[in-house]
């Protein structure tokens, strides 16, 4: 590579770091203001407006008048995570495709001291895009504008491509992965979505294991129902905490069982798993015990007409 082109490649990438770091600022600012003490959103899915206990002399009129506003509020807050997300989706698009054409040595070759910036480029850009697209599901979902597109699914197979995807990640942390897969009819589900909520879980069982530690996977059917579980040997669910896990930005755990060999995560993923879920029709469930395990059950289900006998399956 002549030198004036990579005195160019040198000063693209350091254009792609500094764009890079302002839009982590802005989204790290964002997550965290709508985290803090009471701005936190302590919304359901499908979204509703809560109803608020009246406070001593309050009318009715008056709690109404409260509840609408709260109303308001939690419409303006997904409102807003929807607007700042797709502006920070414009400039992501750009860094994106800079960083496809540099990588792809589309531009020259890239000489060996840019090697390890453009690496680390393209993995920060790539969490920053998972983080936009989870804020993005979290004002879908509040909103109730996320769209299903059901058909006929193996969970299994959605299971062994969600394990795929975040094999690097449990190499990196020598986690053993099982499976346990028996024989199921086809679910009546979003395929993406369901494979959305599965690696969410999966990357949340990687994220609190201990490295070396266990992760088991299976999928059985229960009557009309699928039923996928994601276990883990890892540091478990303090009692206290296991009712705020579904709720946005949780973070339930020291700092000292994160890792970089994991999933990123702002504290969405089980949110929006939770979401997916209760949209389909079906239940998630946690169970767990402090230092031992934690275990999530997904309830989907099945094809109309699907039904177990005995252990196989059948479609009536």
């Amino acid at each position: 590579m002549a030198g004036e082109e990579l005195t160019a490649l040198e000063r693209r990438v350091r254009e792609l770091e500094s764009e890079l770091g302002a839009a982590r600022r802005a989204i790290t600012a964002l997550t965290e203001k709508l985290a803090e003490g009471d701005g936190r959103p302590a919304v359901t899915v499908p979204a509703a407006t809560v109803d608020q206990p009246a406070a001593p002399g309050e009318t009715e009129s008056e709690l109404r008048r409260r509840n609408a506003e709260l109303d308001r509020l939690n419409r303006s807050k997904s409102e807003f995570i929807s607007i700042a997300a797709h502006e920070f989706r414009t400039p992501m698009t750009s860094i994106v495709g800079y960083l496809d054409l540099i990588s792809q040595g589309r531009l020259g070759p890239i000489p060996d001291p840019m090697q390890r910036p453009v690496a680390s480029l393209m993995r920060n850009t790539q969490r920053l895009k998972r983080l936009i697209d989870d804020m993005l599901d979290v004002s879908r979902l509040d909103s109730g504008r996320m769209v299903l597109h059901r058909d006929a699914r193996d969970l299994r197979e959605l299971a062994r491509s969600a394990i795929g995807e975040l094999e690097a990640f449990t190499l990196a942390k020598q986690h053993e992965v099982e499976t346990e897969f028996a024989e199921v009819p086809l679910v009546d589900v979003d395929g993406d979505k369901i494979h959305q909520v599965i690696t969410n879980l999966l990357a949340n069982a990687i994220k609190y294991t201990p490295e070396g530690g266990r992760i088991l996977v299976s999928v059985g059917c229960d009557g009309e129902w699928a039923v996928l579980k994601v276990r883990d040997n890892g540091i478990g669910i303090p009692e206290g905490a296991r009712g705020k896990i579904f709720e946005p930005f949780s973070e339930i755990t020291a700092p000292q069982f994160h890792s970089s060999a994991g999933p990123d995560s702002a504290g969405l993923g089980l949110y929006i798993a939770r979401g997916i879920v209760l949209l389909h029709g079906g239940a998630i469930a946690v169970d767990s015990r402090e230092a031992q395990y934690t275990e999530f059950t997904v309830r989907l289900p099945l094809l109309p007409g699907a039904r177990t006998h005995g252990g196989t399956t059948a479609a009536a």
